[in-house]
């Protein structure tokens, strides 16, 4: 019988968020390079943006949304429409939406998604 511990399946987490918070630093650069390039001076680190990511996760998760690829919408949402976009008071939409407990994490990024051209008419574009 194969056996994990407690502490090797520490590690392993540790190295999945990382390879998480890799893919989506790398994302932001690429998809939002304004806002990458605000957060992130020349010849500087990528530490600013790697805290926004950091942030975006546990914030996501207080809104039960988990799954790797609605964490990285949630965080696309920081970075597009800012840090505040589920606190705003122009934004009781999202609020509305993101603490609707009758649905999943899963439905609430896409209703949240879905209506954004609405909402925000062609100032906002969902990266794929």
């Amino acid at each position: 019988m194969f056996t994990i511990r407690k502490n090797q399946m520490a590690v392993l987490a540790a190295y999945m968020r990382k390879r998480f918070e890799d893919g989506v630093v790398r994302h932001i650069s690429g998809s939002f390079p304004v806002q990458f390039n605000k957060l992130v001076p020349p010849s500087s680190t990528d530490e600013p943006v790697r805290a926004v990511v950091r942030e975006g996760i546990r914030r996501a998760a207080g809104y039960q949304i988990t799954s790797e690829r609605d964490v990285k919408r949630f965080i696309e949402l920081l970075i597009g429409l800012g840090s505040d976009f589920d606190t705003r008071a122009d934004a009781g939409w999202a609020q509305s939406i993101l603490r609707d407990k009758t649905l999943s994490g899963h439905a609430r990024m896409e209703l949240i998604h879905q209506q954004l051209p609405a909402r925000l008419g062609n100032g906002w574009r969902a990266p794929h």
